[in-house]
């Protein structure tokens, strides 16, 4: 989240969704290595097994100037081993096998590497409880709603459509609520687009002093592998730059499926996910090598991901 306050702090968001395919590594994950292209794993943790409900590859570009951040759903399918092969359950049974958080963390930021085709230099993690403190910490965030918005009573959080102020608490029920959407979890995140343009503005409100100040208090509501210094160094280094900075939000292009079981996943289309992987997090590797993604034993799955037409 450090890295991601960093490269957020005033910066134009162009949303773009790829809701469908018809729109246009190895295993070893090191330390965060200075210079260059960061390219960064994002991941928000559940409150119950530690699953990554989610999951972001962020991408600074120096050369354009452009941050990209590219969502992958959390019932994305991939085989993994896990209970139902899927992407957000990866962390929660590396968990369940013994290992410690930091660890599970390594073992999804290199599988991810293995997808996307190209190394990733680090991970940042948050917890529910981490996520309320970083949005309090800012004072918390105005964002400005299409239409109405009412989740179940349980959820605790009813909001109108215009200008709505939220807090630490209210904002992580509505980043994190996705059953009253038409399309579900990419309803979802598309809610988060929106949550994460109004953090942005909240940003883009500060100054370097207190930027930086904000990453060194939110260390301790965080879970990384990236050093401190590297990244106030590099929030110092880019923070004028950034400023008028474009960064473009993409959904991972595939499609909603259900299993013969009735389980529900999001299938990746694989030639407009290399597409989107390839102009956006300027990655140059092959997409998806092992093909980890396709579940061939379904016919549905199969003809999603391996589709090539565009519409």
């Amino acid at each position: 989240m450090k890295k991601l306050i960093a490269i957020l702090a005033a910066v134009l968001i162009i949303n773009i969704a790829f809701p469908s395919c018809a729109a246009t590594a190895a295993e070893r994950v090191g330390a965060y290595i200075p210079g260059g292209d960061p390219l960064v794993l994002l991941i928000g943790l559940d409150d119950t097994a530690d699953n990554s409900d989610v999951i972001m590859a962020v991408r600074y570009s120096g050369e354009s100037n452009r941050i990209s951040v590219v969502q992958i759903p959390r019932d994305t399918y991939l085989s993994a081993g896990t209970a139902q092969n899927k992407i957000n359950q990866l962390t929660a049974s590396a968990r369940s096998r013994g290992l410690g958080r930091e660890e599970a963390l390594s073992r999804l930021t290199g599988e991810m590497s293995s997808v996307l085709g190209a190394e990733l230099d680090g991970y940042v993690a948050f917890t529910p409880e981490g996520f309320v403190h970083i949005v309090d910490s800012v004072g918390g965030v105005d964002m400005t709603l299409p239409e109405d918005y009412s989740a179940p009573a349980d959820m605790g959080i009813s909001l109108r459509a215009g200008e709505n102020h939220l807090d630490g608490e209210s904002a992580a029920r509505f980043i994190r609520y996705r059953t009253g959407y038409k399309n579900g979890d990419i309803g979802r995140l598309d809610a988060q687009k929106l949550f994460m343009e109004a953090f942005r503005k909240k940003l883009t409100s500060l100054s370097l002093a207190e930027v930086v100040s904000l990453l060194r208090t939110a260390r301790e509501h965080l879970i990384t592998n990236i050093p401190l210094g590297e990244t106030v160094a590099f929030a110092t280094r880019n923070f004028r730059k950034v400023k008028s900075a474009a960064a473009v939000y993409l959904t991972i292009p595939g499609e909603p499926a259900m299993s013969d079981t009735g389980v529900s996943y999001y299938v990746v289309c694989r030639a407009a996910a290399e597409r989107a992987v390839r102009d956006y997090l300027l990655v140059s590797g092959t997409f998806d090598p092992q093909r980890r993604l396709l579940n061939p034993e379904i016919p549905e799955f199969a003809e999603i991901y391996n589709r090539e037409k565009t519409e």
